[in-house]
């Protein structure tokens, strides 16, 4: 694993892509924008010296006319609107743009898409190196009410993903707001974090600090966060690190929108900032030197209590199970 590793996270504007949505060529220039706005995020982001690259939560879909339908559907609750064909269509054109994409700048980069799964959808996301390789995927493993609805499957199994760069964990959409992903990603050997996001509005500042910010504190590792923004999507790319490695202890390295400074500063937070709904690149340097002295002088994951956990975790999520619990 390289000593410091200079990451990159986005926002990607998805409003000029809906105008347009209406009719045959209309659909096809929306997704020859969609592949140009994303080459663009990364030579871009390999301009300014970026190894890693996250694309938001289903940006893989935006390059075929029947994926940036379905993700607009997806958007409004609805179920994605697209048969199998289509979906294995954006799922391979996907594959190909951004293995050619992570070969051209030798980035490694990560986008998701949803995957047709018996009468319903996996959410998932692909990791490529620079050289074009898939490294590994990971599926969403819970699902919101409003996703489950709209026919989300959520998957059962958590894996880190081995990269030059270190090892990574992916968070997907909703499980970020579930501590257990991330803490079993931790567990497993990850050091960053990717937590993919396509979150509809609102979302304020405090769902974000209560979801990927907390799970980077509470696990000591980085995090990235990459989201759509725009039209009903608001992003919040930001790039997040132990307190004691960031200026002001803020936990944040980079970000969209005013910073993560002081308490007070969090005030104007309660409204959308226009930067929220525009595509950004944000970027930053990840030294896991002084991550290793972050855990050397506070070993949060040695304090951990793994007998009461068997004994009262697994009636607690047996009984949301039962109830259908979830955001």
């Amino acid at each position: 694993m390289a000593e410091q590793v200079q990451v990159a996270a986005v926002n990607l504007g998805v409003a000029r892509l809906w105008r347009h949505e209406a009719g045959a060529s209309r659909s096809e220039r929306m997704a020859a924008e969609a592949r140009a706005a994303m080459a663009d995020l990364a030579a871009r982001a390999a301009a300014a010296g970026a190894q890693l690259l996250l694309f938001p939560a289903l940006s893989g879909m935006l390059l075929t006319p029947d994926g940036a339908k379905a993700v607009r559907r997806w958007a409004e609750g609805r179920p994605a609107g697209a048969d199998r064909s289509a979906s294995a269509a954006w799922a391979e054109e996907a594959a190909g743009f951004l293995s050619g994409l992570a070969r051209r700048h030798r980035l490694h980069l990560a986008a998701s898409h949803l995957v047709a799964e018996g009468d319903g959808w996996r959410h998932e996301a692909v990791v490529f190196g620079s050289e074009g390789a898939e490294l590994g995927r990971q599926a969403q493993t819970h699902a919101s009410r409003r996703e489950a609805a709209a026919g989300l499957r959520p998957a059962s199994r958590l894996a880190v993903i081995d990269t030059p760069l270190g090892r990574l964990g992916l968070a997907i959409g909703t499980d970020t707001w579930y501590p257990e992903v991330s803490r079993i990603l931790t567990l497993s050997g990850a050091d960053v974090l990717l937590f993919p996001q396509a979150v509809v509005r609102p979302y304020p500042l405090w769902r974000q600090v209560a979801g990927a910010w907390q799970e980077v504190q509470q696990n000591q590792v980085f995090g990235l966060e990459s989201g759509l923004a725009g039209g009903s999507f608001i992003g919040r790319a930001a790039v997040f690190g132990p307190c004691e490695l960031t200026p002001g202890q803020t936990g944040q390295l980079a970000g969209v929108g005013p910073s993560y400074t002081t308490v007070d500063a969090l005030q104007p937070f309660a409204g959308d900032s226009r930067a929220l709904h525009e595509e950004a690149l944000v970027t930053a340097v990840l030294d896991f030197g002084k991550l290793d002295g972050v855990r050397r002088a506070y070993p949060i994951l040695s304090m951990l209590n793994p007998d009461a956990y068997q004994r009262y975790f697994p009636s607690v999520y047996e009984g949301a199970a039962k109830e259908g619990g979830g955001p």
